[in-house]
């Protein structure tokens, strides 16, 4: 019993993070992204929080890969 509950613990997880981790964060990435939409492009700051905001999203890409659509179905 306890090696399925580890087995399970194992899939659901990946890099320490469960899918619905992984969807939560992607998501405050996005709002984080719309809010910088309506500011001017222009200033540096915004550029360099862009970049932030990129380098985030891909790794968070790269940690959350192996989970499937169900399991983000799940987090609703």
């Amino acid at each position: 019993m306890l090696s399925v509950a580890l087995l399970t613990a194992v899939v659901l997880t990946s890099c320490g993070k469960t899918a619905c981790e992984c969807l939560k964060e992607g998501m405050d990435i996005g709002i984080e992204a719309k809010k910088l939409r309506g500011m001017s492009s222009s200033s540096a700051t915004v550029t360099a929080k862009i970049k932030e905001l990129r380098a985030e999203a891909d790794d968070l890409v790269s940690k959350c890969k192996g989970f499937t659509v169900e399991q983000y179905e799940k987090c609703k």
